[in-house]
């Protein structure tokens, strides 16, 4: 068993292709651990790390830190490059399947870089959120930024957005069809098409802490307070896009990982 030196940070470890853990720390270092839980490495940022880390086809590991860095590390735990933001970074990244990187930063910004570390795009949200991008089939990017669910092209343009009354932080989901899961406040899983057109609105049992999950078989799964609830699309069931990036952690086993051949 490895402890670190302060609370755990992030939302959720991801798992290499070869089982190794990977995790950030309040205690301002990045773990990781082989299969059995002893230590492989540990790699030292300059301030605490809560951003869930993203692998890359490749094996690179993508975290940001509050230390205002967003860092590519190889699978030894050396330092690929590092990317410099205005302020913390407190998001999980997602990974196009052409190594594009996306992220946002507290500095109001989505970040699109190269997997060679130099930026391809940013774009101005003006908001501060903890969601982590996704990606539908064609390349277009979703996301909740503060009292919006938004959508951004692959060219860093802005698509669409809908307004809630409350902040929207949670990791929407996309499905084959299109079809784009967000859950917002207090109680609703709201579903739209991909050019941002209502498709429905359930209304969950009590209030919305997760971000939702679809199965292969198009059901989606979200938590709430007291209950994990499993949802039958009203227009049809369909499976999870296939991109590299369609939910959060990027598949249904959460691993954080770019999947060949899914």
């Amino acid at each position: 068993m490895v402890f670190s030196n302060g609370r755990v940070g992030g939302f959720s470890p991801a798992i290499g292709a070869d089982g190794t853990i990977y995790f950030g720390s309040w205690d301002k270092k990045f773990y990781a651990l082989n299969p059995d839980g002893s230590q492989k490495w540990v790699f030292v940022t300059s301030n605490i790390v809560v951003s869930s880390p993203a692998i890359a086809a490749d094996g690179t590991i993508y975290f940001g830190s509050h230390d205002k860095k967003f860092y590519a590390l190889k699978p030894d735990g050396t330092v690929r490059w590092t990317f410099l933001t205005g302020e913390p970074i407190t998001s999980s990244p997602a990974v196009n399947s052409d190594g594009t990187v996306y992220f946002t930063s507290t500095d109001g910004n989505l970040y699109a870089l190269k997997s060679d570390g130099t930026e391809r795009w940013r774009l101005r949200t003006g908001g501060m959120t903890e969601s982590s991008p996704v990606l539908d089939g064609g390349g277009n990017i979703y996301l909740s930024v503060n009292q919006a669910a938004y959508s951004v092209s692959s060219e860093g343009k802005a698509r669409w957005w809908h307004f809630s009354a409350i902040l929207v932080d949670e990791t929407p989901a996309v499905a084959a069809d299109g079809a784009v899961y967000f859950s917002m406040p207090w109680r609703q899983l709201w579903a739209a098409k991909a050019d941002g057109t209502e498709l429905w609105s359930d209304e969950m049992p009590t209030e919305l802490y997760a971000s939702p999950t679809v199965a292969t078989n198009g059901i989606i799964y979200v938590g709430t307070g007291q209950f994990i609830n499993a949802v039958s699309p009203t227009n049809h069931l369909a499976p999870t896009a296939k991109s590299s990036w369609p939910m959060f952690r990027a598949n249904p086993q959460h691993t954080g990982r770019v999947l060949l051949n899914r």
